[in-house]
């Protein structure tokens, strides 16, 4: 049984405002939770491993690697 079911049960207990203010905010957190993804694409590590060049810039150059360049 998830939370949201949970909630969605127990708020029959609650007055008909009560439960449509309750049902309403259950609603807006599903729609929520559909839209973020489950894994963050944008996350700096799978970027640089993506990309090894960045991940020589990322340290700092010795000058004699400036001059190399």
């Amino acid at each position: 049984m998830n939370t949201i079911d949970q909630i969605s049960r127990e708020s029959s207990q609650l007055p008909p405002e009560a439960q449509f203010e309750v049902l309403d905010f259950v609603r807006f957190l599903q729609g929520k939770i559909k839209q973020q993804p489950i894994v963050e694409e944008d996350d700096e590590l799978t970027r640089l491993l993506s990309n090894p060049l960045q991940v020589k810039a990322a340290r700092p150059l010795h000058r004699d690697e400036i001059y190399d360049r």
